[in-house]
């Protein structure tokens, strides 16, 4: 299963299947996907210091799931903005980002490939970010 969490045509932030429906709260925890709440403008999973299409791949051993969470205001200016892909499984970034354009194509058109930060989201120091 493959999913993306950001706005889609002004639509606001939720989470999207592929096909573009959006996926409901019961089928992200029966896949161990991290509900919206989770991700929307959290740092959990993202970069400590907020810089634009700079984001951070996490494997989940647990639910055996890859998210790439990044910094990005395509729809909506303000702070704390951010999109995700998540996959189940150990992906690396190629794939995980070549199947999210194979998926989700409409959303290429204006989403730039993030920057990605080595280290643990939320543990990464101000330093690796410079």
């Amino acid at each position: 299963m493959i999913a993306y969490f950001g706005c889609w045509k002004g639509t606001g932030h939720h989470m999207w299947g592929q096909g573009w429906r959006q996926i409901r709260d019961v089928e992200l925890t029966r896949n161990n996907f991290p509900l919206p709440r989770y991700l929307d403008g959290t740092s959990m999973f993202l970069p400590k210091k907020e810089i634009e299409d700079t984001g951070v791949l996490t494997f989940l051993p647990g639910p055996d799931i890859t998210i790439l969470a990044w910094w990005n205001r395509i729809f909506d200016s303000r702070g704390g903005t951010n999109s995700a892909v998540i996959k189940s499984g150990n992906n690396n970034f190629n794939d995980l980002w070549n199947h999210f354009k194979k998926e989700f194509p409409d959303p290429d058109d204006y989403i730039k490939i993030p920057k990605v930060i080595k280290g643990l989201p939320a543990l990464i120091n101000q330093k690796e970010q410079k």
